[in-house]
């Protein structure tokens, strides 16, 4: 019998070559549709919380989930009573979640985190995924160390019916992972911190981020500037990271503006 010739190193090798060259072209394709799917779950995740937080008003009388949190050990956790309990540097189990007066109407767990989120807690040396990474604007039932939170020319927003304009008034935003810690995204009116960043927004999604209203509808914000990196508390970096927070600041409640703000809400 004749023996059947196999194939030569060259042709081994131009095989090999094709077949980088196709995942090549390929991986980024599925990169980009990894992306998408996580772009897509991100944004239905905070219309699911949005209509959690409407139903909860509803059944309790026009007012607002409370978002507490109170000082521990020179960090800040969110309190029992609040939309969620615990905080993100520590949390390694949903108990937290479960605990949050948000839970029996939002009631799976994994809608409280972007999926497109890396970052892990580490509890003796074993790397946990975060369990949450959202946080509830504090302008909304908003309370820190057993106070309510306050605004200099404005006041404690408590109930769904002082919102004035639901579909421009932020809810719940996406945090970036280097600064989240507990329940609250805190920012505050332009006339009080002008060009500061207190928490900081996510970029995590070409640029940008999901952020829902007091209507109930989510949207997709692209930054100007990134936002990685950012620490609690810092000054804007340029002009487009200026702008940035300006947009912002204009998802704050109406009724916890200052007439000194009316002017720019409509720039």
């Amino acid at each position: 019998m004749k023996r059947r010739a196999g194939f030569t190193l060259i042709e081994l090798l131009v095989v090999i070559a094709i077949i980088a060259i196709l995942a090549g072209m390929l991986l980024p394709a599925l990169s980009k549709a990894k992306d998408r799917a996580n772009a897509i779950a991100c944004m239905n995740n905070l219309r699911q919380l949005s209509l959690a937080w409407m139903l909860y008003y509803q059944d309790n009388d026009d007012v607002l989930p409370p978002n507490k949190s109170r000082a521990v050990g020179g960090s800040w956790v969110s309190t029992e009573d609040s939309w969620i309990v615990g905080d993100v540097k520590n949390d390694v189990t949903t108990i937290n979640i479960q605990n949050g007066v948000l839970f029996p109407y939002a009631s799976s767990a994994k809608i409280y985190r972007c999926p497109a989120d890396k970052k892990f807690v580490d509890i003796n040396g074993n790397r946990i995924k975060r369990i949450f990474n959202l946080g509830m604007s504090w302008h909304l039932n908003g309370w820190s160390n057993g106070q309510k939170i306050h605004e200099p020319g404005g006041y404690h927003l408590s109930k769904a019916s002082q919102i004035k304009r639901p579909s421009n008034v932020l809810v719940f935003i996406d945090e970036q992972e280097f600064v989240n810690i507990n329940g609250h995204f805190a920012y505050r009116p332009r006339f009080n911190h002008p060009d500061q960043w207190i928490s900081s927004p996510a970029d995590r999604h070409s640029q940008g981020l999901y952020l829902s209203f007091a209507d109930g509808h989510a949207e997709y914000w692209k930054w100007k500037w990134p936002k990685k990196n950012k620490t609690t508390g810092i000054p804007v970096v340029n002009d487009l990271d200026r702008q940035d927070l300006r947009r912002l600041q204009k998802t704050i409640p109406q009724a916890v503006l200052d007439p000194r703000n009316r002017a720019w809400l409509e720039e």
